[in-house]
């Protein structure tokens, strides 16, 4: 019997500036999604979606507006996306609730574990983790 699963898992890599950068110049050539994501070794709905994403409306000389793909929007766009994605935009503006969280767990004797901590935190209306997220942090 043969068996076409394999165990090794296929890892997940964001595109970087060199790819946005290729995409756009074989854009610019002419080449289609599908060529682009071959000669990338990515998927073609991967490149599809990022010159989607990294487009933006140009006018020519007669004023007529057309979209075209631009890496440095695109990696500007990306780069935006992720501060303000998950444990990056809380490491900013989270100072206070690991303030807090930090006076809390060094008090004598202590009232909260992070659990409880969390929830206390969160039942006043401020905004904080959860309680996964500050035990990633913690590690």
């Amino acid at each position: 019997m043969t068996h076409s699963q394999t165990n090794t898992h296929k890892h997940y890599q964001q595109l970087s500036f060199s790819d946005r950068a290729t995409i756009q110049a074989l854009q610019a050539a002419g080449d289609t999604a599908t060529v682009i994501a071959q000669k990338l070794h990515r998927s073609k709905a991967t490149i599809s979606r990022e010159i989607t994403r990294g487009s933006v409306t140009q006018l020519d000389s007669k004023r007529h507006s057309h979209q075209v793909y631009l890496s440095e929007t695109a990696q500007a766009m990306h780069d935006r996306k992720r501060d303000r994605t998950g444990h990056y935009a809380f490491l900013k503006t989270g100072r206070a609730f690991f303030k807090a969280l930090a006076r809390e767990l060094t008090r004598k004797p202590r009232v909260h574990s992070v659990d409880s901590f969390v929830h206390f935190y969160r039942d006043q209306g401020k905004a904080c983790p959860s309680t996964t997220t500050v035990y990633r942090y913690i590690d």
